[in-house]
């Protein structure tokens, strides 16, 4: 049986997150490849946070972690354990210079390359070194991707590397960025399912609508927020409070808000907490200005939770006929789009078109994770 080494490191913290859409994609790879009982060892990194979870399964099955806290690199681990595959579910630059196994890497997307400069993005207060990123990406657009590109290109520069992604948009913007790739195959399985848990907390019986990811400008929240904002003000909504999760107040944007009392900010909440808010939203609003898959408008049509959402990138492709669209930079269309929903009619027809986009992308998802792992241990 091939044997695996499974880099585990890229599930863990990056800078500005503890938990990540691509980290919990490659969790649940890894579940599913224990569940399995295919053979399998594991890189991590014991200076960051590391999930309690898999260090027990790891623990509990006897599945050799690697640290590379010991100074170590990812191809002394290679050698060392023998590895006939190595698998990435994040990319990473070693992967041009690794050798001595087959490689398989997925890749999300490239939010670098595809997402314009956005004014808006200066309206979300960040660190120096934030600032001045966002203001070389806002005034030399072209040089600062052609720097990104570079960067980028190091995944692609060895021929031993398989790739994966997680949609049909992303497949397409690699082979669009980098021409070369479409004499490769690249492989489509959909991110697997993360719509799991089930949350234990008491149900909320407050109308309120529900927006993640707060603090991150790609994820275009403010717009929303202004949207709603403006909507209280002129007294349209009047019953249904606003919840953003992922920044603990409104300091983070560079805007004041007419109608705090009507919003909350819980900062960052858990799965159990995340799953509880889908679970009880009367509204989800993913205004999001580039997804390479999207989870967020999943998990809350699991619930039935009516979805808006922006139509850029892969989220109409994942989304379907499920959710009702805006154009993410029309505050005014945003606006329209809530005062729709606030038909009951509507709301629960929408409702019923979310649950049953929900079910047969789930499908799919159940099918593609035990593709991509036989992909994996068969390249």
């Amino acid at each position: 049986m091939t044997k695996l080494l499974f880099n585990l490191e890229r599930t863990q913290p990056t800078a500005t997150v503890k938990r990540h859409g691509g980290g919990i994609y490659g969790e649940i790879v890894f579940k599913r490849i224990v569940e399995r009982n295919l053979p399998v060892e594991a890189v991590y990194d014991s200076s960051k946070w590391f999930n309690p979870e898999l260090e027990r399964l790891c623990q509990e099955k006897e599945i050799p972690l690697h640290d590379l806290a010991s100074g170590k690199s990812m191809q002394q681990f290679v050698n060392e354990t023998g590895a006939e595959v190595f698998y990435t579910p994040l990319q990473l630059p070693e992967l041009a210079r690794l050798t001595g196994c087959r490689i398989v890497s997925t890749i999300h997307g490239l939010r670098d390359l595809e997402l314009p400069a956005d004014k808006f993005a200066f309206r979300y207060k960040t660190n120096f070194r934030g600032n001045v990123k966002q203001l070389l990406f806002t005034l030399f657009p072209k040089k600062w991707k052609q720097h990104k590109w570079n960067g980028i290109q190091a995944y692609f520069e060895n021929d031993a590397v398989r790739y994966v992604t997680v949609s049909e948009q992303s497949k397409s913007s690699i082979q669009l960025f980098f021409p070369r790739q479409r004499r490769n195959r690249i492989n489509v399985f959909y991110s697997p399912c993360t719509a799991t848990v089930v949350p234990a907390l008491e149900k909320r019986h407050d109308k309120y609508f529900l927006l993640v990811s707060g603090n991150r400008w790609e994820k275009n929240n403010l717009r929303a927020i202004i949207a709603l904002d403006r909507l209280y003000t002129d007294g349209i909504i009047s019953d249904t409070k606003t919840v953003v999760t992922g920044v603990r107040n409104a300091s983070v944007f560079r805007y004041r808000l007419r109608n705090p009392d009507k919003f909350e900010f819980p900062g960052y909440v858990d799965d159990d907490q995340l799953a509880a808010l889908y679970r009880d939203a009367y509204c989800f609003i993913y205004p999001t200005l580039n997804e390479g898959f999207g989870y967020p408008p999943l998990e809350a049509m699991r619930f039935g939770a009516p979805v808006l959402a922006s139509p850029v990138t892969s989220v109409a492709e994942i989304c379907g006929d499920g959710a009702l669209y805006f154009n993410p930079y029309d505050i005014e269309e945003m606006q329209m789009r809530i005062i729709r929903v606030l038909n009951p009619d509507y709301h629960k027809e929408l409702s019923s078109l979310g649950l049953k986009r929900f079910a047969a992308v789930k499908s799919r998802q159940e099918a593609d994770l035990d593709m991509l792992i036989d992909y994996i241990y068969n390249s």
